[in-house]
C-alpha cells in the first residue's frame, strides 16, 4: 500500500503509487511559477538521473508510466497474468466510516479520496511509540534524536534543518504493520492498482518552517507539484498525525492529475 511543517506529521503507506488532492487557482499558479525557475529544474534532473544511474530498471517506469494508457495497458497485462481474490474481515478494519466501493470510485475519479482519518486511540498509540524513536535530522543516520530534543539540536548546528525521517518503521512499528494489513486498506488498493498490488513500505517524518538556506536543502525540492512515479501503478495512503490548516504546509495535490497532465 507508497509532505509537513510543524506541527505537522504525515505516514504515507505505500501500495507501489500515485497521488492528488485540490488546490486553488491562484496557489497553483504560484508553485508552478516557482518550480520552473532553473535551480528546482536543476535538482529535479539531478534527482532523477541519480534514480536512473542506481535503478536502470527504473528508466523505463520512468519514461512510460507517466502515461495513464500505458498503466491501464500494464494493469490489464498483470491481471491476465493471474487472478488474486482478497477476502478481507471488514470487522477488523481501523476505517469502518470508509465504504471502499464509494471510496473506490472516488479515487479512480479525482485520484484523490479524502476521509481515512486514524482513530484517537489508535493514533495516541502510535504517537507514544514515536516518542521514544530516534528521528533523524536531513535523514542523517548521525544526527539522530527524539522530537522533544530539537531545541537542543539547533544549538548546535549551523544551519536549520527542514526534515527529520524516521526509519525502519515497516519492521519495528506494530502501528505501521497494522496499517499496512488493514482490510479496507488492502481492498481499496487492490480495486485501484489491480490484484497484484503488494505494500512496499511506509515512510514517516516531519517538516520544519525555516527561513534561509536548510542544512538539508535537496529535500526542499518536495514542497513543490511534482508527480511521483514508483511503478506503472500504485497508491499512497496518507495521514496527519497532528491537526493541520492551510497555514501549516498542507499535503497539496492537483485533483485529476493522475490522468490528464502535461507531457
Amino acid at each position: 500500500m507508497h509532505q509537513i511543517k510543524l506541527p505537522q506529521e504525515l505516514e504515507n503507506v505505500r501500495s507501489k503509487s500515485g497521488k492528488l488532492s485540490r488546490r486553488s487557482p491562484e496557489l497553483a499558479a504560484a508553485a508552478t511559477t516557482e518550480v520552473r525557475s532553473e535551480p528546482k529544474l536543476k535538482a529535479k534532473l539531478i534527482y532523477t538521473l541519480g534514480n536512473i544511474i542506481t535503478r536502470p530498471q527504473y528508466f523505463l517506469v520512468f519514461v512510460l508510466a507517466r502515461f495513464h494508457i500505458l498503466r491501464r495497458i500494464h494493469r490489464f497485462c498483470l491481471d491476465l497474468k493471474q487472478k488474486v481474490s482478497f477476502q478481507g474481515d471488514s470487522a477488523a478494519t481501523l476505517f469502518k466510516q470508509i465504504d471502499p466501493t464509494q471510496a473506490l470510485a472516488t479515487l479512480k475519479r479525482d485520484g484523490i479520496c479524502l476521509g481515512l482519518n486514524l482513530p484517537q486511540n489508535f493514533l495516541k498509540s502510535l504517537q507514544q511509540y514515536l516518542a521514544t524513536q530516534d528521528c533523524y535530522a536531513g535523514g542523517r543516520t548521525d544526527l539522530g534524536f527524539k522530537l522533544t530534543e530539537k531545541p537542543q539540536l539547533d544549538q548546535h548546528l549551523s544551519q536549520p534543518f527542514y526534515v527529520a525521517r524516521y526509519f525502519n518503521l515497516s519492521q519495528n512499528c506494530p502501528q505501521v504493520r497494522e496499517l499496512a494489513q488493514d482490510p479496507h486498506l488492502l481492498t481499496i488498493a487492490r480495486g485501484y492498482i489491480g490484484q497484484q498490488a503488494q505494500y512496499t513500505g511506509s515512510s514517516l517524518f516531519w517538516t520544519f518552517p525555516i527561513e534561509g538556506e536548510s542544512l538539508d536543502s535537496e529535500q526542499q525540492m518536495f514542497r513543490y507539484f511534482h508527480y511521483d512515479i514508483d511503478d506503472f501503478a500504485g497508491l499512497r495512503f496518507c495521514f496527519y498525525l497532528t491537526d493541520v490548516s492551510l497555514d501549516d504546509g498542507p499535503h497539496i495535490c492537483v485533483r485529476g492529475s493522475h490522468i490528464k497532465k502535461r507531457l
